[in-house]
């Protein structure tokens, strides 16, 4: 016949429960204030001749009661008991909490593969919207300057013939302190690109091909993602620490 617990009253049966050893009577795991783990070194201790036996609430009370005749001490006694208590519910709290911290970090983890996917994508997508896109610098800000005229007298000096109609072009920002622009070109075609940066590998052309009073350096190269640019800055200022400044 199954025991009923010494406090709720309830059946023991199929259930962590564990003997008084001074009243005789069983306890739930729960009703004794007890966690498995603090059941698990119970049970261990009462398999040793001389381990310690485990009494309930009420018998340890009693005993400081009936055994101590110092106040003091038998408070001591009663604290030192709730204080028992409250450390194992204080444990199982802190590994509740240990598991709410981990599926938490699993999740926080998941975010960053999807921002980091979702940064990437778009990327891809801006890299593709570039492609047919170059930036030019090195040439000087020109008053009441016609741009598109710009271009394509520099594309016939990389022996690439272009019409108006092929392109658009446009100032990007305000020019820098030496007085030099950027210029951005959307082909209509990505073969007439193509034509333009195959050629600028062979022909290195300065501003005063275009009667231009400097004779600084024209850059051509293509237009970068956001992305993309940070990445070659960061890789520039590395090159330049390791080597020393460089033409990029």
């Amino acid at each position: 016949m199954a025991s009923l617990c010494g406090s709720c009253t309830k059946t023991t049966r199929n259930t962590y429960a564990l003997n008084c050893t001074k009243c005789e009577k069983w306890f739930h795991m729960e009703c004794g204030g007890l966690t498995k783990d603090g059941l698990k070194k119970i049970e261990a201790e009462l398999k040793k001749p001389d381990g310690k036996r485990w009494k309930c609430a009420g018998c340890s009370e009693s005993e400081v009661k009936e055994g101590m005749g110092d106040p003091t001490l038998k408070d001591l006694m009663l604290k030192l008991i709730q204080m028992d208590q409250k450390m194992d519910d204080l444990t199982k709290k802190y590994e509740e909490q240990l598991k709410i911290n981990k599926n938490m970090q699993i999740e926080i983890n998941n975010l960053q593969k999807k921002v980091v996917n979702l940064e990437n994508e778009k990327n891809h997508i801006e890299r593709k919207n570039l492609k047919n896109n170059i930036i030019i610098s090195g040439l000087p800000v020109v008053k009441k300057e016609n741009l598109t005229r710009t271009v394509v007298e520099l594309a016939k000096k990389y022996n690439v013939l272009l019409k108006n109609e092929d392109f658009v072009c446009s100032q990007v920002g305000k020019a820098n302190e030496d007085g030099k622009q950027l210029i951005k070109v959307k082909f209509n075609k990505e073969s007439d690109k193509e034509r333009i940066m195959k050629s600028k590998k062979e022909i290195n052309l300065k501003a005063d091909v275009l009667r231009l009073s400097t004779d600084s350096d024209i850059y051509i190269n293509d237009e970068l993602t956001k992305c993309n640019r940070n990445l070659f800055t960061e890789a520039r200022k590395k090159g330049i620490n390791l080597y020393g400044a460089r033409k990029v």
